[in-house]
């Protein structure tokens, strides 16, 4: 296998002893323990032979040109902590074998062409920290089992094409958890009230799926949130004054939905917001004068809703706002809002920065 590699007669001529081939480390004993072959051109598919280093404890060929299955060998390997195979071309099932790694603290299979449902095993690994799935062609539910991975401190199943409900189980997670990734699938059901557990989680992308319902109270404890990423969804009722207390929140993306019922005046607590998007609901009310409190805004976007009444003052100064939005259809949808006021707000009248189009003034 490796003697096929381009540059393997750098590390692998004959008088060359195992332990000092360059990708290669040694124990005291002489046996291979770690093996690093990050970037390293290989081509070719990982031999079954790999089951019987029994010794490794490290394990990378991140973007490399494997193609081929994961060989359920690779679950012999029971003192491996760190399992990378990201950026190939593997395909196949996840082996349930890798559930017997217990040690493993990282398994990192993204960017490659897996396929099958995640087996149930892989929540065994009750270690494991980093776990990393997406961009794959991963079917199926998530599996209950993630819930006994109180260690993650990251969770990437986004673009795969994954169904089923999100685990009420993830709300055991709440001790480490800071990054859930579950967009770009086709998940479904409601957001799980279980996930405000999550008091320590930093970013929540769940946008691109099919989940329905409203928007849980609970997320409103999970005080850590930076970013909250939930559009392309079906979800409905009204947006929660609760996220008033996500004063930590940079980007709060919720267009495309069916959100109805007024934009709650404590969303002026987020001082930090710098991307507020929920254009394309069903928002009625007027635009709370509490926006104008929003200083860090530099994307706002409010379009095709119900809104009503006079612009408020929007934050200042005018310069940190990128783009804005207040009014204007939405390919091709007629519905819009419908101020009473036209752009003689100081702060709104100028071209360019804040858009107030195809609106009834």
């Amino acid at each position: 296998f490796l003697e096929n590699h381009s540059t393997a007669s750098d590390w692998m001529q004959s008088s060359t002893h195992h332990c000092d081939w360059r990708p290669t480390r040694c124990d005291t004993s002489s046996r291979v323990d770690y093996m690093d072959m990050k970037d390293a051109g290989v081509v070719g598919t990982l031999p079954t032979e790999f089951g019987i280093l029994n010794h490794l404890i490290h394990l990378t060929f991140e973007n490399n040109n494997l193609g081929g299955i994961i060989p359920s060998e690779l679950g012999r390997l029971t003192l491996l902590t760190t399992l990378n195979l990201s950026k190939n071309s593997l395909s196949g099932n996840v082996p349930t074998e890798l559930g017997h790694l217990t040690k493993l603290t990282l398994l990192d299979l993204d960017n490659n062409q897996l396929s099958g449902q995640i087996p149930n095993e892989i929540g065994a690994l009750s270690l494991m920290v980093y776990c990393s799935l997406f961009e794959n062609i991963l079917w199926g539910t998530i599996p209950k089992s993630f819930g006994s991975l109180t260690a993650l401190t990251r969770l990437r199943l986004d673009n795969n094409i994954m169904d089923g409900p999100i685990p009420t189980e993830f709300g055991r997670l709440s001790s480490q958890l800071q990054e859930l990734n579950l967009h770009y699938n086709d998940l479904t059901g409601t957001v799980p009230t279980e996930l405000g557990n999550l008091v320590n989680l930093r970013i929540l992308e769940m946008q691109e799926n099919r989940f329905s319902g409203p928007i849980p109270t609970e997320i409103g404890n999970m005080l850590s949130l930076e970013a909250f990423e939930i559009y392309y969804n079906g979800l409905t009722g009204t947006i929660p004054s609760e996220l008033g207390n996500l004063v930590n929140l940079r980007i709060l993306a919720m267009e495309e939905n069916r959100f109805s019922g007024p934009i709650p005046t404590e969303i002026g607590n987020m001082a930090n917001l710098e991307r507020f998007q929920i254009y394309h609901n069903g928002l009625t009310g007027t635009i709370p004068s509490e926006v104008g409190l929003m200083s860090a805004l530099t994307t706002l976007d409010f379009a095709t809703n119900q809104l009503t009444g006079s612009i408020p003052v929007l934050p200042s100064p005018l310069t940190t706002l990128d783009d804005c939005y207040l009014a204007q259809t939405y390919e091709g949808v007629t519905e819009q809002n419908c101020f009473t006021d036209s752009l003689g707000n100081p702060n709104t009248d100028n071209a360019g920065i804040c858009v107030v189009v195809n609106n009834c003034i």
